[in-house]
């Protein structure tokens, strides 16, 4: 009798739990993108996880779900045509455009010839951000031209061109070389423009030697990208 009393208890036992289980008062947890829609009671899942709904990769961004955050491959990367991205149109920040300096220098030979090119004439070309000026171009000197800093001379007919000129804004320089400046004549800074201030005290003085002797005129110049800019000038008739 009592073998059949302890079987009964535990049938009630094991259909009160079956009930249980049965009446459970579930609280869903949303479904994921990995996972379906769970008790948090009893773990009971429904229906289905919702999968990655993945955004397409941009140039600086991977591909990216935007239910939950998950990243997956790479970023495309920029693909730069003519200084700017063909997907995103960002400027590429490592492109320099470049344009071209020409222009005349002559002098005034005469009142019956009248004028001339000046031939040989020096014509430096100065980014405006140069710190320093080496010593020879005080002097008038080519080959010293480095760092960004462009120099030529004009040719038979006083012309000249300066070709692939970063973009950007320049002082010019240009130094006579058919006419003669009043050696007499006190040479000052202002015969070189704010370039002087590039010079060290060696260079200044070169400077003003050659001031004293050839004619100089200094100016600016914005150089544009694949644009050609000019800069011209008659230094008029030499001194006698």
């Amino acid at each position: 009798m009592k073998k059949v009393l302890a079987s009964f208890v535990a049938l009630l036992m094991a259909f009160g739990c079956i009930g249980c289980a049965a009446t459970c008062a579930h609280e869903w947890s949303p479904a994921t993108c990995t996972m379906p829609a769970t008790c948090q009671n009893c773990g009971e899942a429904t229906g289905s996880a919702l999968g990655h709904n993945y955004h397409n990769a941009t140039c600086t961004t991977a591909e990216k779900c935007s239910i939950c955050g998950e990243e997956q491959g790479t970023p495309l990367g920029h693909q730069y045509v003519s200084g700017y991205c063909i997907r995103c149109n960002e400027k590429d920040p490592d492109y320099v455009e470049y344009g071209t300096l020409t222009g005349t220098i002559t002098y005034k030979y005469n009142n019956y010839i009248g004028h001339r090119g000046d031939t040989g004439a020096v014509i430096f070309l100065i980014p405006k951000n140069t710190k320093s000026l080496p010593d020879g171009i005080g002097l008038g000197l080519t080959s010293y031209a480095k760092d960004g800093i462009f120099a030529t001379k004009a040719g038979g007919n006083g012309s000249y061109t300066i070709n692939q000129v970063p973009a950007g804004e320049y002082y010019v320089v240009v130094i006579s070389n058919n006419t003669n400046d009043n050696p007499s004549r006190v040479a000052d800074y202002n015969t070189w423009g704010p370039t002087i201030l590039m010079f060290s005290e060696k260079g200044k003085t070169n400077a003003m030697t050659t001031a004293k002797v050839n004619k100089i005129r200094h100016g600016s110049v914005t150089i544009y990208g694949n644009r050609s800019a000019d800069y011209s000038y008659d230094f008029g008739i030499t001194y006698i």
